[in-house]
């Protein structure tokens, strides 16, 4: 019999879904708050006389429920999309997918993902797409916001909205295949490197030129060569969304661009493809996939601060306009970053993990804001103890004893209501 596990299930009742990271000429911007339940990419594919629409979800692990299994815990979900054009139902199709994991902590890991992609084959002309998430286990449906859908022939040398891939080719059955990001089209702002596969269907096309350029600063400039050609296809290979070989697709010249995305910063830039005299432009966006969730109101971010900086140089971060807030924060941990290659700041990255941390470990009834608690405090500034100590005493006193190796430092706190209101003793 299955033993039920609790676990924290988050689904944020403010979730606005996004869309696909990749924009050509209109004025929409993508949601860059990407703490999701479900992500969802779509990719057009040209196919005789109409479109082969393939859409690839992913589903963080902590938004699965999960059941032990034996020496494993398993979950799964159901996703349903539903098609409509003009206020008019038209089609839907819907897909179930199991997932296994034989390490509990990852069952609450916002790092790891359940992903697959379900295919719906449609015609030019503009659509509604109607999600709808049920995790299994828990028998209840998550509302995601409907997104709109164009599907149209491609120009300009049919070049194809581009596909953000790792750079570390998955290896499936003894072959190697390019892998997909699969994050609405968004590269992530990371200290990792991510290319972009830019797919054309002439397939007489050997070399491109592409810039990238943002906030005016020119990121990448360069001649990418063909790597190949294939039949355009995605395959779910093992929990992994991969481009293959689809014989009986569009052949397109594949060129991988790459030596760019650790460089840019949050938002958006503008991505230059010139083949000859022939030139087509798209908007892309580097978005933070795991933000700290501390960091995304910059009021709050700054006031953290508090525990490691001198009040007179945060109360600075705070002058002029909120919407300056976020800038004047990135400045601040700009000193801090040792890292000038790159535009992801890993130390701001840590710290507001640390955050994050006291926020979910350390806050009370009492104290919502589990960084100004003592233990929050200590762990904000010092990160994770090496060893902590527990002691119990009949009167509901809980000691605990935090020790920091590398700094030989040891904080005391005690608990003498039972309530979790630990105050910091030496």
């Amino acid at each position: 019999m299955l033993k039920y596990i609790f676990i924290f299930f988050f689904v944020s009742v403010s979730l606005i879904f996004s869309q696909k990271g990749f924009q050509r000429g209109d004025d929409r911007r993508p949601d860059l708050n990407l703490h999701k339940a479900v992500f969802i990419e779509p990719h057009l594919i040209p196919f005789d006389s109409s479109f082969k629409c393939y859409f690839t979800y992913k589903i963080p692990f902590n938004n699965i429920l999960f059941l032990k299994d034996g020496d494993n815990f398993t979950g799964g979900i159901s996703l349903k999309l539903e098609v409509h054009k003009d206020d008019i139902y038209l089609k839907s199709e819907t897909v179930s997918k199991k997932i296994t994991v034989n390490n509990y902590d990852m069952t609450n890991s916002d790092n790891d993902f359940l992903e697959g992609l379900l295919t719906i084959d449609l015609k030019e002309g503009n659509y509604t797409i109607k999600p709808s998430l049920n995790i299994e286990n828990l028998n209840k449906d998550i509302f995601i916001p409907p997104f709109p859908l164009e599907v149209k022939t491609t120009e300009h040398k049919n070049i194809f909205d581009p596909v953000v891939i790792y750079n570390e080719k998955n290896s499936y059955n003894d072959q190697t295949f390019f892998r997909l990001v699969n994050s609405e089209g968004f590269v992530p702002y990371s200290i990792q490197d991510y290319s972009l596969v830019i797919s054309i269907a002439d397939t007489s096309v050997e070399e491109i030129s592409v810039s990238i350029i943002q906030n005016e600063k020119e990121i990448l400039n360069k001649i990418f060569t063909s790597v190949g050609s294939i039949g355009y296809g995605i395959s779910d290979l093992d929990n992994a969304l991969c481009l293959t070989n689809n014989p009986d697709a569009v052949k397109v010249n594949l060129f991988v661009v790459n030596g760019f995305s650790t460089k840019l910063n949050e938002g958006a830039a503008k991505l230059k493809i010139k083949i000859g005299e022939e030139e087509k432009e798209f908007e892309i966006f580097s978005a933070w996939i795991n933000k700290p969730r501390t960091l995304i109101n910059p009021e709050f971010a700054i006031k953290i601060l508090e525990h490691i900086t001198p009040g007179e140089e945060v109360a600075n971060l705070t002058d002029g306009d909120e919407e300056d807030y976020s800038k004047n924060l990135t400045s601040y941990w700009e000193k801090f970053d040792s890292n000038k290659e790159t535009a992801f700041n890993e130390v701001m990255n840590e710290f507001y993990q640390r955050a994050d941390y006291a926020v979910r470990e350390f806050s009370t009834p009492n104290n919502r804001d589990g960084t100004s608690t003592d233990r929050g405090e200590i762990y904000v500034k010092y990160g994770k103890p090496d060893e902590v100590e527990r002691s119990y005493s009949e009167k509901d006193n809980t000691v605990e004893i935090w020790i920091y190796n590398n700094i030989n430092k040891r904080f005391m706190f005690s608990d003498k209501d039972g309530l979790g209101n630990f105050t910091l003793l030496k």
